[in-house]
């Protein structure tokens, strides 16, 4: 089934790891904590679709990845 990213760079609160992307069964949306998946870049397959981006997008991406970089 598609899934739906709708988060990025999440910490799982039990283990406290830290993993990519946070998302729900498309089209249904986050229907609570057992319809949400983590989940790292490496593990994406096929990408169905960007969704809405825009100037803003682009730059929280870039800050974000600056971010990462350093620590």
């Amino acid at each position: 089934r598609p899934l739906m990213i709708y988060g990025r760079k999440q910490i799982q609160n039990e283990s406290d790891i830290l993993w990519d992307y946070v998302a729900c069964f498309y089209p249904e949306g986050n229907m609570g904590d057992k319809t949400q998946f983590l989940f790292n870049h490496e593990d994406i397959e096929e990408v169905i679709s960007k969704g809405y981006t825009d100037e803003t997008w682009e730059d929280f991406i870039k800050r974000m990845r600056e971010f990462y970089k350093e620590i």
